[in-house]
This record gives C-alpha cells, sequence and structure tokens, in this order.
C-alpha cells in the first residue's frame, strides 16, 4: 500500500518540479 501511495506522490510531484524548472528559466530569460 505505501508503494503505491509513494509512487502516487512521484506521479503527483513530477509534473510541479517541470513547472518549477520551466519557471525559473523563464525568469531567468527575462
Amino acid at each position: 500500500m505505501a508503494k503505491v501511495l509513494e509512487g502516487w506522490m512521484l506521479i503527483a510531484t513530477s509534473p510541479y518540479l517541470l513547472l518549477l524548472c520551466a519557471y525559473l528559466l523563464a525568469t531567468y530569460a527575462v
């Protein structure tokens, strides 16, 4: 059960990490 929850957490957080990287790149580009 914990493994499944861990997997979902990774899936849930990875898009946020990508958005954060894109945001940082955008701010540095400007």
